[in-house]
């Protein structure tokens, strides 16, 4: 029963920093693209005239991955939804399997993206990825999304064979 409850608390917690992780990233993309340079890192430095620059392949890459950060938080909120539907005991709501399902085709989309991008693109070896997603490989939120679409048909399975039931009594 405890558990039940520090769930809404753990899902706020979550959206908060990722929340925070988004604006942050904003911020990455402002300074990307207007040339103020407050996060140096993802700029490579010119020796001759002293500056750092980037080059305009890398500048669309980069904002690529800082908007991944932002995309995150769609997922976040719906998982939201789902904790507050689980606190109020509503397990059987055909909205909870749903949000699962939208929050796996949704990471499943933006795990490609990192996955495939640097593959498709020659990109310079001097050139740093900006961290995407708190640096978690693609890959293993690909198969968190995996885990979360099985458990979206479970439930949506279960919620089907409870509305049987229902309607055999």
């Amino acid at each position: 029963m405890k558990a039940i409850k520090f769930i809404p608390i753990f899902s706020i917690g979550m959206f908060i920093l990722v929340s925070l992780y988004a604006i942050f990233s904003i911020f990455d993309i402002i300074t990307l693209w207007t040339g103020y340079p407050i996060n140096s890192k993802l700029y490579q430095f010119d020796i001759i005239n002293e500056t750092k620059v980037i080059d305009t392949k890398h500048l669309i890459v980069s904002t690529i991955y800082l908007s991944l950060n932002v995309i995150l938080i769609i997922p976040t909120y719906w998982y939201l939804k789902i904790t507050k539907l689980i606190n109020q005991k509503d397990y059987y709501n055909p909205k909870v399997y749903q949000l699962f399902s939208k929050m796996t085709n949704l990471l499943f989309i933006s795990c490609s993206i990192p996955v495939f991008l640097p593959r498709i693109l020659d990109l310079s070896s001097l050139y740093s990825i900006p961290e995407f997603w708190f640096n978690i490989h693609p890959t293993f939120i690909i198969l968190l999304a995996g885990l979360l679409q099985t458990f979206s048909l479970i439930l949506k399975d279960v919620v089907k064979h409870k509305q049987e039931n229902e309607l055999t009594i």
